[in-house]
């Protein structure tokens, strides 16, 4: 609105584009005012660098802005997340910096939080910077829901008249910032030159390239099963919580080993299979089969398919692919029904099992999550519920559904000191005392087994154990922890009658 002094008269009579008092041969493109953007020189590219310059890369490139340009790099610069990382920053002033300049370079991807749990860290007020006596420099915290990609730098000129024209200043912004970067898409820091705190350039870009692929990672992960038993076919859950936000170019791929999609020749049981878990088991899969009717908390579908080779289920694998983008970072959770698809672990598996990992895939091959163990998981199968789970003295077998007993609760080379095998099956019985087989003994050997006269037996053959308590009870004429003693004949009480010594015969 023109100020009440203005005479309303005055723009009917000069030119639109010309003040009444200026003279008509005044030049017709008059230098800009500081505070305009178009002071970009005419030969400046108005985008600025954005794209990778075809398929080589380099990990620093160079940003021009209106009267600075420079450079970034990383050490180390392997793109590995989470890692404290030293910035290189380098400025060269083509121009007369004015007091009160200040640059803001928004950095996507950097934190100084805990970076592998989803929260934020701090700002740093005071950088740790090296040659930074001509500037401040500060840090600003973004938020991990948006990949930090609101974080940036703020470097403030303090004395602008010591700057010199044309000349190379370098910031090496310290390590022990604690400053890392996370897998979010930081190959563009888009950059602010202020005034006054008045922006008077348009936004640029610094790009910021690597050689190798972007490292990510996930902040949670999570399987359960329903229905949980071996040989038949189960519901699948899977909970991701992944620290970067992601597109349709991304597959997630889950391995579950020892699962099929094949249902028939099962044995009744699997302890009906022989001791390598193959006799009576299929061993063919339908690999890229589509899963249907698939669940998910996403407003974008996905598509999902399951994968093996024959004769071995080791390497069997889910792959899930998104059909929209994420833009935000949350937990999201995918449940693939029992049917249609009918996948089905052919072995039990205890919960938090090792061999259930994740990965990514992604399409351009820009980034990637290496093979990962998934947090938690449900167990798949009874496991050794109905032994107690081996009363704790022993390991569960949960695909055969039998416990591998400790030594000591019969375990197999207790079982080879043992007058007769009754050891129980949960892993509940003791063992006795062993010592030297009294008497002759044939000597006869096996798979299994081998004895000979006067070998380690429990009770030394000369009482019976007590599966229950670990002792043993000696038969008459033997005394000892392990019956490994002879005892003398007594009359009162008193051995030999007291008119003799008792020689044991240890």
């Amino acid at each position: 609105v023109p100020p009440t002094s203005q005479p309303t008269s005055q723009p009917t009579r000069c030119p639109s584009s010309q003040p009444s008092s200026k003279p008509t041969s005044s030049p017709t493109v008059t230098p800009p005012p500081t505070g305009h953007p178009t002071a970009l020189p005419s030969g400046q590219p108005t985008t600025q660098p954005t794209t990778i310059w075809g398929s080589t890369y380099s990990p620093t490139q160079e940003y021009q802005l209106y009267n600075i340009s420079g450079s970034v790099s990383f050490d180390p610069d392997d793109k590995a997340p989470c890692e404290e990382v030293e910035i290189r920053l380098s400025f060269t002033f083509h121009r007369n910096i004015s007091s009160g300049t200040s640059i803001h370079i928004q950095t996507p991807g950097l934190t100084s939080g805990p970076c592998f749990h989803p929260s934020n860290g701090n700002d740093i007020v005071d950088v740790m910077v090296y040659n930074a006596t001509a500037f401040d420099v500060k840090f600003f915290e973004g938020s991990y829901a948006d990949e930090y990609t609101t974080s940036y730098f703020k470097i403030v000129i303090l004395d602008p008249p010591t700057l010199s024209i044309g000349y190379e200043y370098v910031l090496l912004i310290d390590r022990a910032n604690g400053l890392k970067r996370t897998c979010s898409n930081n190959s563009s820091w888009i950059v602010q030159y202020y005034r006054t705190n008045r922006l008077i350039v348009p936004v640029g870009h610094l790009n910021v390239y690597t050689t190798s692929r972007l490292h990510c990672y996930l902040y949670d992960s999570s399987i359960s099963f329903a229905p949980s038993f071996p040989q038949i076919p189960t519901g699948i859950n899977i909970t991701i919580y992944p620290a970067f936000t992601f597109d349709g170019s991304i597959s997630f791929i889950i391995y579950l080993p020892q699962f099929t999609n094949q249902i028939e020749n099962y044995p009744i049981s699997n302890l009906g299979t022989n001791n390598t878990r193959s006799e009576g088991i299929v061993r063919y899969i339908q690999s890229n089969a589509t899963l249907y009717q698939l669940s998910y908390n996403t407003n974008y579908s996905w598509h999902g398919t399951f994968h093996g080779s024959n004769y071995t289920l080791n390497d069997s694998y889910i792959k899930l692919t998104p059909l929209g983008s994420q833009s935000t970072v949350t937990t999201l959770w995918i449940y693939i029904p029992s049917y249609p698809n009918r996948i089905i672990p052919l072995c039990g598996h205890p919960a938090d099992y090792s061999g259930y990992k994740i990965k990514t895939e992604s399409i351009d091959g820009s980034y990637y999550i290496n093979d990962t163990t998934i947090t938690s998981s449900s167990a798949a199968g009874p496991g050794c519920s109905k032994l107690n789970d081996c009363n704790g003295n022993g390991i569960c077998d949960f695909c055969s559904m039998t416990c591998d007993c400790f030594n000591g609760f019969g375990s197999p080379s207790d079982q080879l000191v043992a007058i007769t095998n009754d050891f129980s099956i949960d892993c509940s019985s003791r063992t006795c005392p062993i010592g030297p087989a009294y008497g002759i003994l044939p000597t006869f050997s096996s798979a299994t087994r081998s004895a000979s006269s006067h070998r380690l037996v429990e009770c030394s053959a000369s009482g019976k154990c007590n599966r229950k308590t670990g002792q043993c009870n000696c038969f008459s004429g033997f005394t000892g922890d392990a019956c490994e003693k002879r005892s003398c004949p007594s009359f009162s009480g008193r051995q030999c009658s007291g008119r003799g010594q008792c020689l044991s015969m240890d």
